[in-house]
């Protein structure tokens, strides 16, 4: 969602708070229920009124939560953060487990371009597959001689043959 400027020292509702980050109400509800977020008064119908820092406060409670971060885990985090009373140490704090879930993001991201080149290699092997005889049955795919002989099948194709030969042996 794009970024949403809010007028500084405005109140706004829990409805446009809610349009305004793309969560709903009762998220913004249970949100408050943790302490994670706080209104920062009602109006005189008893609407909750937030002030515009609410707005990045969502968006930070939301990217958290891609991270990986639990609610209750999210909720951890500021009470440590906010324990702290030299400011050096409570950045110091986030500044490692921003470290720690920059490393984890890498490897994931290692990981899917392994798992993007397997399929690719697979898809690729999988393509030859259409010219096959259609007299071939799926029996008689792991010893094909449709591919070259240097022409290995990937283990996403393998795999998928090997249930086969499991079922019977």
């Amino acid at each position: 969602m794009s970024p949403a400027l809010v007028q500084i020292g405005r109140t706004i509702r829990i409805g446009e708070l809610a349009r305004m980050t793309g969560k709903s109400a009762r998220a913004l509800h249970l949100y408050e229920e943790l302490g994670l977020l706080d209104p920062t008064s009602r109006s005189r119908g008893g609407f909750r009124l937030y002030s515009s820092s609410s707005v990045l406060r969502v968006r930070w409670i939301g990217q958290m939560q891609e991270m990986g971060f639990s609610l209750p885990e999210i909720k951890q985090v500021l009470g440590h953060w906010g324990e702290q009373h030299v400011g050096p140490q409570a950045m110091s704090f986030i500044r490692q487990i921003y470290q720690e879930k920059l490393r984890a993001a890498r490897e994931q991201l290692s990981r899917v371009a392994e798992l993007t080149k397997e399929l690719e290699r697979s898809v690729s092997y999988l393509n030859t597959c259409e010219t096959c005889d259609p007299i071939h049955l799926v029996s008689d795919c792991p010893t094909c001689d449709v591919h070259a002989k240097d022409d290995v099948a990937p283990d996403l194709v393998v795999g998928i043959q090997s249930i086969k030969e499991e079922a019977r042996g």
